[in-house]
């Protein structure tokens, strides 16, 4: 065990180092303050209109908190990959590990690393949203209370960008080994509605299309509000879909690492 809390407080304070904390979370407080703001202006704009009740209360509140988790599970999709690849980058990853007994205590370092930056980046997003897309709804009367179903959203985003982050740190070690054909499956996977017109045209299709982590994503928040409007499995369910693609990823990028051969120079 204190081969992996060497390796642990080694990876931390890398990351205190590189202030990736500080400037992706502010990055991702920004941008979900600025984009659910915007979103509560548009809710305001479409709720005249309503007679469905989807643009009032806590559905409004859940549609306006989850609007910018694109973006920022991108932003911590980033930061995972940075974990990895920057170590490599700068050629110090060697020394990381003949400083630490065992390569595996470095991995699951990084992997704990990606987990913690996620959950920080998660509540920032929640300080982000509830200040701009709650602050814009509350301002015109729309009733932004934090009912049960709005916290388990909140609390499930801040899950989300966890998972994004650990998520990033094992697709930054794939990557280490085949770049331009794991580059181009990992676009079609976040973005399948763009790489796949096939699927997104048919029934069956969208429904394979749900199993994609960037959909599952975006069905984990409130399936009613899901991307395509096929709700074929209950939000837990996409979210279990999304944690099965991090751990395959974690467990391939683990062993690539661990059979890499990694020399100093």
């Amino acid at each position: 065990m204190s081969g992996l809390a060497t390796a642990w407080r080694a990876e931390w304070a890398k990351a205190l180092a590189a202030r990736d904390w500080l400037t992706w979370g502010l990055g991702i407080f920004v941008t979900a303050t600025g984009v659910s703001a915007l979103m509560g202006s548009l809710i305001l704009s479409l709720a005249a209109d309503d007679v469905s009740g989807t643009m009032h209360g806590q559905y409004a509140a859940q549609s306006v908190y989850a609007s910018p988790l694109v973006l920022c599970y991108l932003m911590a999709l980033a930061v995972g990959i940075n974990v990895y690849a920057r170590e490599r980058r700068q050629a110090s990853l060697p020394m990381a590990m003949l400083i630490t007994p065992k390569r595996i205590h470095v991995i699951l370092a990084k992997y704990a690393l990606g987990l913690a930056l996620g959950a920080w980046y998660g509540v920032a997003y929640v300080a982000g949203v509830l200040i701009g897309g709650g602050g814009t709804l509350l301002a015109h009367g729309q009733v932004a209370i934090l009912t049960v179903p709005v916290i388990r959203t909140l609390a499930v985003i801040i899950s989300l960008l966890a998972l994004w982050c650990f998520f990033g740190v094992g697709l930054g070690m794939c990557l280490s080994v085949m770049p331009a054909l794991l580059t181009g499956f990992t676009l079609a996977l976040v973005f399948p509605a763009a790489t796949s017109p096939l699927l997104s045209s048919s029934s069956w299709g969208r429904k394979i299309i749900t199993l994609f982590p960037g959909v599952a994503t975006n069905l984990s928040t409130d399936p009613e509000i899901g991307e395509f409007g096929v709700a074929w499995l209950p939000w837990w369910g996409s979210y279990a879909v999304l944690v099965l693609w991090v751990l395959i990823t974690a467990l391939l990028g683990a062993r690539i690492v661990l059979n890499a051969d990694i020399e100093v120079d």
